[in-house]
């Protein structure tokens, strides 16, 4: 598929950040299947060709809205830990890269889970793209980048397994030549044909427990085995009011960006000019960071009530600057939404959850395995500090209306600059995605937060007059990668980054 960032039709419409994952949804949408039919066929296709961001061995949380039932669900599936390992070892040592850092996969149980909430196809014909892409796929930009060492820590190669798959010859693929992955293959033809016991006792897992062993874990086929408890179905509670929506919300998880938009009402952004928007958009990111150290679950009906956030905006606004930065983030995951033709809606964040692409570089089945960074991670599946969420869904009458989400450094900054670009600033759902935005700091950007370049000269000269330290930079990762899907009546819009890797984003409405 030729690459598009911007497509407007309906009533259904697929937006990921690569052609394949796209056509595959696109082609379960076309056979009849469901929203979450198709996100389940796109996310099994970037475990393939986004294989080390992502993974079958990883975790998987999605949402998803019912329009038969009016109702929208949420499943969340982390990694767990193996019953005998104590995680006590040094998680910066050699111990930290081997088999004692492989925890329990999550990824199946919510794919299936989530299936079984919401499917209409029958579970074999959700992953037909990602075993013919695994037998062989064309090596791409994004491949490419993802891979090659110099750009991220030479992982994918570390092992023979990975050797095997991307340097064949003794060299690195280049761009256009095959990428094979007959194990991951044949995990995937065995997870098509038996379902998740296939994935978890079956030979999949025997091989993830040996490797695993193998390199000094304690991890078990009875931890494999116990995969009806990974993951968890709840419902989701429509809340706040931000100019007229409703922000989808599991309790107490991802509140703060009910909180961030209701600051940025409360900051009446809409009204402002271009230079004190963004200075606007600053300080309540500022807030919403630092707010982690008070959410909780006790404080979550606080931070969604929208008077709770007109009674801090004016201090959020006028304080001293306070550096902001994450602790720890989901920094190679992939994101990705669906709309059916009946309005259904599916929304997802998988993930190889850990700080590194590829993870420690450990393959078994074909999939990377996620590296475990504490005991906390390996207890939970959590990395983000409390009430931050990587995607947001608003509804109007009951109906999801803006999708919208980032995985990485934008995952916060992002799709919120982009609901407030859609919803205060009156941008098309195109112009809202293109437009300058900011993200965190961090060793990219010497420890500043980055700017991107085509913002106005007003908002730089904002920057220096009022001592907020910046890094000018072009568009791109470093301020994040979004996708949206905007529904206003019969009318769709799809939109993909153009800051993905390689220009590789596709953004694609059915017609």
């Amino acid at each position: 598929m030729t690459p598009r960032y911007s497509s407007i039709g309906g009533p259904a419409a697929v937006t990921t950040a690569d052609g394949f994952s796209t056509e595959a949804a696109s082609s379960v949408l076309r056979k009849g299947g469901s929203a979450v039919d198709a996100m389940v066929a796109a996310a099994a296709v970037q475990c393939v060709v986004a294989n080390g961001s992502t993974t079958v061995a990883g975790m998987w949380i999605s949402g998803s809205y019912d329009p038969n039932t009016g109702l929208t669900t949420n499943v969340s599936s982390k990694i767990g830990p193996a019953k005998d390992e104590t995680y006590d070892y040094d998680m910066t040592g050699a111990e930290a890269w081997g088999g004692r850092s492989m925890p329990v996969p999550g990824w199946v149980a919510g794919a299936y889970s989530a299936w079984t909430q919401g499917g209409r196809l029958r579970w074999s014909e959700l992953f037909e793209h990602a075993i013919v892409l695994s037998d062989a796929y064309e090596c791409n930009p994004s491949s490419y980048v993802r891979v090659r060492p110099g750009l991220a820590l030479p992982l994918a190669a570390r092992t023979a397994e990975g050797r095997a798959i991307w340097m064949p010859e003794g060299r690195y693929l280049e761009i256009g030549e095959a990428v094979r992955q007959p194990a991951l293959a044949r995990t995937f033809r065995a997870l098509a044909e038996g379902g998740p016991e296939a994935f978890y006792e079956g030979e999949f897992a025997r091989d993830y427990v040996a490797t695993s062993q193998r390199l000094g874990g304690r991890l078990t086929m009875a931890d494999m085995a116990d995969w009806r408890g990974r993951a968890s179905v709840r419902s989701v509670a429509l809340v706040g009011d931000y100019c007229g929506y409703q922000i989808a919300q599991v309790e107490p998880e991802g509140g703060l960006t009910v909180y961030a938009l209701h600051l940025a009402q409360a900051a009446d952004i809409g009204s402002l000019d271009d230079a004190e928007a963004v200075y606007a958009q600053v300080r309540i990111m500022e807030e919403v960071f630092h707010a982690t150290s008070e959410y909780s679950p006790a404080t979550y009906s606080q931070f969604i009530d929208r008077g709770f956030a007109e009674s801090r905006i004016r201090e959020a606004l006028s304080r001293p600057v306070r550096p902001v930065s994450f602790e720890q983030f989901w920094a190679n995951t992939e994101v990705l939404a669906v709309r059916d033709a009946d309005g259904g809606c599916a929304w997802l964040v998988h993930s190889i959850n850990t700080s590194s692409i590829f993870g420690a570089g450990i393959l078994a089945g074909g999939a990377y395995a996620v590296r475990v960074l504490s005991k906390s991670h390996a207890q939970t599946g959590n990395l983000l500090q409390p009430g931050l969420g990587a995607n947001a869904a608003l509804f109007r009458d009951g109906k999801p209306c803006i999708l919208a989400g980032s995985p990485g450094w934008g995952i916060m900054h992002a799709p919120i600059g982009f609901i407030i670009g859609l919803v205060q600033r009156n941008l098309d759902a195109n112009a809202a995605m293109r437009a300058p935005r900011f993200g965190l700091p961090g060793p990219m950007s010497a420890g500043f937060m980055p700017f991107e370049s085509h913002y106005s000269p007003s908002v730089f000269k904002m920057l220096r007059d009022r001592a907020i330290p910046y890094f000018d930079c072009a568009p791109s990762l470093l301020t994040g990668r979004l996708f949206g899907i905007v529904a206003e009546g019969e009318s769709v819009h799809a939109v993909q980054d153009v800051r993905s890797e390689a220009a590789a984003a596709i953004a694609f409405a059915l017609q």
